[in-house]
């Protein structure tokens, strides 16, 4: 492998660094410059994916680091939200249930040694991580320029209504990876008609 084929899975890898880096200087008062970094790391999740394609780079390394790495750079920043009271706790641990429910589907069809494995994730799930770095950019963002949001009815309402749709697709993300998880370990149940199941 050539150091242009490295280059995606250190990218995918630098989101995670990067985390206690964002919520170090966001908790210093350096909170513009905390944004700035964030943003960049979540670029990084488009550019690691294009570089990957473009580079034939694709590998199964990269292709299990990519989802995991996108869960804890997004419950980093959700506790970190969560601290400035931009986040309901029932939000980050559905979002923290979620993600070691996937872990735990994945280990398990790596012990299966299942030929599958290295499959892109789904487009619900790219919709799920691009929505949630959007949901975080916006809050940091308002948060480094105005402070402390005040919560009034209107726009608790709005942040609750948001926190409400991410947990929707979160929930449907989930049932789509127990419909593939199903179909992978156990395919030809699947594929009988739903009277031959039982």
């Amino acid at each position: 492998m050539n150091w242009r084929q490295r280059i995606p899975t250190l990218l995918t890898v630098s989101r995670v660094l990067l985390c206690p880096v964002i919520i170090h200087l966001f908790l210093q008062s350096h909170r513009m410059v905390a944004t700035g970094i964030f943003a960049v790391a979540a670029l990084t999740d488009l550019i690691d994916g294009y570089l990957a394609r473009r580079w034939n780079a694709v590998s199964a390394l990269g292709s299990m680091l990519d989802p995991l790495v996108d869960k804890l750079f997004a419950a980093t920043l959700f506790t970190l939200l969560m601290y400035l009271e931009l986040c309901p706790a029932w939000y980050l641990g559905l979002s923290i249930t979620i993600g070691l429910l996937q872990t735990l589907g994945y280990l398990v069809l790596s012990g299966n040694r299942n030929p599958k494995l290295g499959a892109s994730p789904s487009r619900l799930g790219k919709w799920s991580s691009a929505l949630q770095a959007f949901w975080i950019g916006c809050l940091l963002v308002i948060s480094a320029s105005f402070g402390e949001i005040h919560r009034t009815v209107l726009v608790s309402t709005m942040i609750g209504f948001f926190y409400g749709g991410l947990a929707v697709l979160q929930i449907a993300v989930l049932y789509s990876y127990l419909l593939e998880f199903r179909s992978l370990l156990l395919p030809d149940v699947a594929n009988l008609n739903p009277s031959q199941r039982y």
